[in-house]
Protein backbone atom coordinates (compact mmCIF):
# COMPACT_ATOMS: atom_id res chain seq x y z
CA UNK A 1 0.00 0.00 0.00
CA UNK A 2 1.26 3.49 -0.94
CA UNK A 3 1.27 6.69 1.47
CA UNK A 4 2.19 10.08 0.77
CA UNK A 5 2.10 11.91 -2.08
CA UNK A 6 4.44 12.55 -5.39
CA UNK A 7 4.54 15.47 -7.46
CA UNK A 8 5.48 15.85 -10.63
CA UNK A 9 5.40 17.98 -13.60
CA UNK A 10 2.04 17.66 -15.85
CA UNK A 11 1.02 19.38 -19.17
CA UNK A 12 -2.16 20.55 -19.35
CA UNK A 13 -3.70 21.91 -22.33
CA UNK A 14 -7.06 22.64 -23.86
CA UNK A 15 -9.17 25.25 -26.30
CA UNK A 16 -12.30 27.42 -25.87
CA UNK A 17 -14.46 29.65 -27.95
CA UNK A 18 -16.42 32.49 -27.44
CA UNK A 19 -19.73 33.31 -29.16
CA UNK A 20 -20.95 37.43 -29.16
CA UNK A 21 -24.62 37.24 -27.92
CA UNK A 22 -24.73 40.93 -27.45
CA UNK A 23 -22.44 43.66 -27.31
CA UNK A 24 -21.73 42.84 -23.68
CA UNK A 25 -22.82 39.11 -23.43
CA UNK A 26 -21.30 36.11 -24.88
CA UNK A 27 -21.35 32.10 -24.69
CA UNK A 28 -18.59 30.39 -24.22
CA UNK A 29 -17.60 26.60 -24.22
CA UNK A 30 -14.44 25.31 -23.52
CA UNK A 31 -12.02 21.48 -23.15
CA UNK A 32 -9.15 20.99 -21.29
CA UNK A 33 -6.84 18.34 -21.03
CA UNK A 34 -4.20 17.22 -18.44
CA UNK A 35 -2.50 13.56 -18.27
CA UNK A 36 -2.81 12.05 -14.93
CA UNK A 37 -0.87 9.00 -13.10
CA UNK A 38 -2.87 6.93 -11.25
CA UNK A 39 -1.91 3.86 -9.27
CA UNK A 40 -3.01 1.39 -12.27
CA UNK A 41 -1.10 3.68 -14.89
CA UNK A 42 -1.29 7.05 -16.60
CA UNK A 43 -4.81 8.48 -18.24
CA UNK A 44 -5.78 11.26 -20.01
CA UNK A 45 -8.60 13.61 -17.96
CA UNK A 46 -10.83 15.68 -19.92
CA UNK A 47 -13.00 18.19 -18.65
CA UNK A 48 -15.83 19.92 -20.73
CA UNK A 49 -17.80 23.54 -19.74
CA UNK A 50 -19.90 25.82 -20.57
CA UNK A 51 -20.64 28.86 -19.39
CA UNK A 52 -21.43 32.83 -19.80
CA UNK A 53 -19.21 35.84 -19.82
CA UNK A 54 -20.91 38.88 -18.91
CA UNK A 55 -18.13 42.45 -20.09
CA UNK A 56 -18.60 45.47 -18.51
Amino acid sequence: MRTGSENEFALSYGAGVAFNITRNWAAVLEWDRTRYRFADGRENVDMYSAGVRYRF
